[in-house]
């Protein structure tokens, strides 16, 4: 029989086991593996959010490391010892 848990308890339970003097591993690898069911609420939600607080994040940094100097493909090009054209000769391998 499957026992729908709300993941507060699970996670009380988890932490539980961890702590000094509590019972042995096998107990919580047993918890761990049981047909609980663990109720995440609004999962899709938080991911959602987490993901926005990432992009958010990303953004931050960028805004914060830009110069605003612009470097020109023709310049990359020429570090790596190429130009348009010779990229342009090389052959295509599909």
């Amino acid at each position: 029989m499957t026992t729908v848990v709300p993941a507060k308890f699970f996670d009380e339970l988890l932490a539980e086991l961890d702590r000094p003097g509590a019972p042995n591993q096998a107990l919580r690898a047993a918890a761990e593996r049981s047909s609980a069911v663990v109720e995440r609420p609004h999962r899709a939600r938080s991911d959602a959010a987490a993901a926005d607080l990432r992009d958010l994040a990303l953004v931050v940094a960028r805004s914060a490391a830009d110069t605003g100097r612009r470097i020109p493909l023709d310049e990359v090009l020429g570090v790596f010892g190429h130009t348009r054209e010779s990229l342009a000769a090389l052959p295509d391998n599909d």
